[in-house]
């Protein structure tokens, strides 16, 4: 049996007496420790307290001419700043009050006719700061005698800086502007450093001797030149070399140089507005004038420096013409709620006249359904569509992580999520920005929640953020491994459990595989699923393997000549192009002659009965019936969204999903898939007897498929179940005549 764990301020076994009372007070010395730590910046926060009352008291002293009491009050002050910048300890704000002590201690000694301490407390002020503004006393005398004090410890430099509101420090403190003065200067060698934007800095060591006097003459060398862009109307946005740096909202009348040079430009003042261009550096630049409802203007500024005076450089107005279109958006489904830059227009099919042009925010959603959002730039052009097919909205939670894996690493892979997130194309994702519970994404991941409690926070979450369904992540580390493991979990309000996307990989961001998994597309096929080629013997390329029973298109044996203009010489090199391509246009050769052909991928809906994710399939099957246009489209959306009914365990809305006429779905191409689902979901139900004649229907469809391209045929699934079921009971006998 292992040994008990003892607390260790009461000691345990293996260890003596004289140890535990060692630890005793190693334990009790570090509390100790930090009282007192905490007690000492206190005891100095209240010390500078009181070294302030008691300046504050000696100039009621001084201002009451009782000099002595003012000199005693100032003693501690003094001794304890004097104690402060000994040891290093003196900020800006307690050299001040220091500089204000001494100026005032050494009047009062001045007063008292005490000119020893007068002296000394001066030279002190000096030495702290040569400069110093003295203003405690107007009597000659006392300014005459500060004066000499300083002057037996300083020399004289004369300024003469250009600019003149360039920036001086002296050996690293600030003085001022450059403007012409003289400075008393402590002593010996320094450095002045003069800065200016738009200048190059400089520098100035000077020797300074007791009484001696020299000029420092300094002329800065510019580096830069500010530009002045005339523009009407106000509001007009600069951007420099696709950087905004200003916006056209002072007119010219507010300052008396931009005055003149609108008048000289025979321009009123008042009319035109002024974007300053701050010190530019010489070459050219690409300047972007833009406003929205307005066309833009760009054009090159070459700036060439001024080296002799640097004076600023006007560009003449440059004015920006009103440009508007018709728009019209379109949605699938109709009905939807347009909203331009959070401004509600109306709903869709929606058309209004004089839209101005420019980038916009365009959001279309309609409640239950989802939404489109996106931020367009709207051309110069008679009429701008758009065609709005809205997505399921999803709500991210964020990440969280086992105790394993380092903050620092969750942190970083939080922000490729975020970035990652906003850019999915299934889904429109809209973060849980409200929220404010750090531990709400352990809510979806912790064993201890129950699943009542996960689907009620999912229900709130999509409420509150309008969304059709939940994301929410895990980054955990394998014990005994340097792996990661990302988990996405998929919730969809009403429907149990959740899909589970993950990934594995040694690097915390490779990890983000799993993010495409959610993202994969599963009711639609990829064009190289679509069309099929391979090689033909005799052939000199590729060739069409499958009928897509499309009027106008491929048909099998023909040849496929290129994809979207890039000419394909074999197979291999098609089916890479193919896979590449979104909507690719492909030119065939058929019966000797040439032609072409869109693929729509869109148009070849697929079934999918089965797999992990059908809460993925059931978002994405509930949006494509909403939005379906005829019946082929919505009689697939309908079977994806009954098979995943299915997959979650719910047959009677499987059922409800496949209720319709018997010419919307039964009467057209597919009755078979139908009759086949209907029968599946009838089994689950225990309902045999009336799945069979669904069963029988199914299985007499030699070409039915599910996938929507023969690669999973319905015959031999419904065959299958048929064998599975019992026989029907035998009718029974009719009772003998008598």
């Amino acid at each position: 049996m292992g040994r008990p764990r003892r607390d260790p301020l009461r000691g345990g076994p293996g260890r003596s007496p004289g140890e535990d009372r060692a630890v005793k007070a190693r334990l009790l010395a570090a509390v100790f420790l930090l009282m007192s730590l905490g007690l000492s910046a206190q005891v100095v926060v209240e010390e500078i307290g009181t070294l302030q009352d008691a300046f504050v008291k000696a100039e009621q002293s001084f201002e009451a001419f009782r000099f002595s009491d003012a000199v005693n009050e100032l003693a501690t002050v003094a001794e304890t700043l004097s104690r402060w910048e000994g040891s290093g300890r003196l900020t800006p704000s307690d050299e001040a009050l220091f500089q204000k002590t001494l100026e005032l201690r050494g009047v009062c000694f001045f007063n008292l006719g005490r000119l020893d301490e007068a002296r000394a407390d001066f030279s002190r002020l000096v030495q702290l700061r040569a400069d110093y503004p003295f203003s405690r006393s107007r009597a000659p005398k006392a300014v005459r005698f500060y004066e000499e004090t300083r002057n037996l410890l300083t020399g004289t430099v004369d300024l003469d800086v250009d600019p003149a509101d360039s920036q001086v420090f002296l050996d690293g403190r600030a003085l001022g502007t450059g403007a012409a003065r003289s400075i008393p200067v402590l002593k010996g060698l320094h450095v002045f450093r003069f800065l200016r934007s738009g200048y190059d800095p400089a520098e100035r060591e000077v020797n300074v001797e007791v009484g001696g006097r020299q000029a420092v003459s300094v002329r800065l060398v510019p580096n830069a030149r500010t530009i002045f862009i005339f523009a009407q109307p106000q509001g007009v946005q600069l951007s420099l070399n696709g950087k905004v740096i200003g916006r056209a909202d002072r007119p010219a009348s507010t300052q008396p140089e931009w005055a003149h040079y609108a008048k000289t430009i025979r321009t009123d003042p008042a009319a035109v507005y002024v974007i300053p261009a701050l010190n530019l550096p010489p070459g050219e630049h690409t300047v972007v004038l833009s406003k929205p409802c307005y066309a833009p203007k760009t054009f090159l500024l070459n700036v060439v420096l001024d080296r002799e005076r640097n004076l600023p450089g006007y560009v003449k107005t440059v004015v920006l013409e009103k440009k508007t279109v018709d728009l019209e958006v379109t949605s699938r489904p109709t009905g939807a709620q347009v909203l331009v830059d959070g401004l509600e227009m109306g709903t869709t099919p929606f058309r209004t006249k004089g839209f101005c042009i420019g980038e916009h925010e365009f959001l279309v959603q309609k409640p239950g359904v989802g939404e489109f959002r996106a931020r367009l730039p709207v051309p110069e052009t008679a009429v701008f569509r758009l065609d709005a097919t809205l997505r399921p909205t999803l709500v991210w939670v964020g990440l969280t992580r086992t105790h394993e894996v380092p903050p620092e690493e969750l942190a970083d892979l939080a922000g490729l999520l975020d970035e990652k997130m906003a850019a999915l194309g299934l889904f429109n994702v809209t973060p849980a920005s409200d929220e404010r519970d750090p531990l709400l994404p352990d809510t979806f991941f912790v064993p201890g929640v129950s699943p009542e409690v996960r689907a009620s926070t999912t229900a709130l979450l999509c409420e509150r953020y309008r969304c059709q369904g939940l994301v929410v992540a895990r980054l955990e580390r394998i014990p005994d491994s340097e792996e990661r493991v990302l988990s996405l979990r998929l919730f969809a309000p009403g429907l149990p459990g959740f899909d589970e996307f993950t990934s594995r990989a040694a690097d915390a961001a490779q990890t983000l595989a799993a993010l495409s998994l959610l993202d994969e597309p599963v009711l639609s096929f990829r064009p190289d699923r679509i069309l099929p080629v391979g090689e033909a013997a005799g052939r000199g390329g590729p060739v069409i393997l499958r009928d897509l029973s499309a009027w106008g298109g491929p048909a099998p044996g023909d040849g496929l000549l290129g994809v979207d203009g890039a000419v394909v010489s074999g197979a291999r090199e098609a089916r890479e192009w193919l896979a590449r391509a979104l909507e690719p246009e492909i030119r065939i050769l058929h019966d000797g002659r040439e032609r072409t052909w869109k693929i729509v991928p869109s148009a070849f809906t697929r079934v999918v009965p089965d797999g992990p994710d059908a809460r993925k399939r059931f978002l994405l099957a509930r949006q494509a019936l909403l939005s379906a246009e005829g019946p082929a489209q919505s009689r697939a959306a309908r079977l994806n969204l009954a098979f995943a009914h299915l997959n979650m365990g719910r047959p009677s809305e499987a059922l409800e999903c496949l209720e319709g006429s018997p010419e919307s779905l039964e009467g057209s191409p597919g009755a078979s898939a139908v009759a086949y689902a209907r029968a599946v979901a009838l089994l689950h139900l225990g309902r045999t007897e009336e799945a069979r004649p669904f069963l029988l229907a199914a299985a007499g469809d030699r070409d039915g498929s599910l996938d929507g391209l023969g690669d999973m045929l319905i015959q031999p699934l419904a065959e299958d179940l048929l064998r599975q079921i019992p026989p029907p009971a035998a009718p029974m006998a009719s009772p003998p005549r008598r």
